[in-house]
């Protein structure tokens, strides 16, 4: 059975946002040491409540001062290497998403070019207007393809276990 969309809203009820918090801070601890234990890392947590007035430590051993003591003999720079504030991760983000947008709109001419390569050699062209740098995009075209598909050809005819 599915779960339902969790409603991202603050919770009015004291009784009822205690009994959440609780849940979720179970739910937590879980992945949290299913992490440490699948992929053999020293994690910890420090869990600020407000019904606690001292923050919860998770583990409660030593661990979390092994993993504190190994992040302070750390220096300032390999502290701050993963770290990014605001600006930086949307500057990171929008770059990723303008090299996808490249990446699709160059795949989109390609398969817009292939399309009106064949329906050129099925003389189906219908009403197409071409202006001069469309003909000489298509001719390029063409010759790329054309040379990619001679360089498979001779490349499968001079190995042919090559896949």
């Amino acid at each position: 059975m599915t779960r339902k969309k969790v409603n991202l809203a603050y919770i009015s009820n004291d009784s009822v946002r205690k009994r959440a918090f609780k849940h979720k801070k179970r739910g937590f601890t879980k992945k949290l040491d299913e992490i440490r234990v699948l992929c053999d890392i020293d994690a910890c947590a420090v869990i600020y409540s407000p019904f606690n007035s001292t923050p919860e430590i998770w583990p409660p051993n030593s661990e979390v001062h092994k993993v504190i003591e190994k992040f302070e003999i750390l220096t300032e720079e390999e502290q701050t290497e993963a770290s990014v504030n605001h600006e930086e991760f949307l500057t990171q983000t929008i770059t990723k998403d303008e090299k996808k947008v490249k990446r699709l709109t160059e795949d989109n001419i390609d398969k817009f070019m292939k399309e009106l390569m064949y329906a050129c050699l099925n003389g189906n062209l219908g009403d197409l207007d071409m202006d001069d740098s469309a003909r000489g995009n298509l001719c390029e075209f063409i010759d790329e393809y054309l040379k990619k598909l001679y360089h498979h050809r001779n490349v499968t005819l001079n190995n042919p276990h090559a896949s």
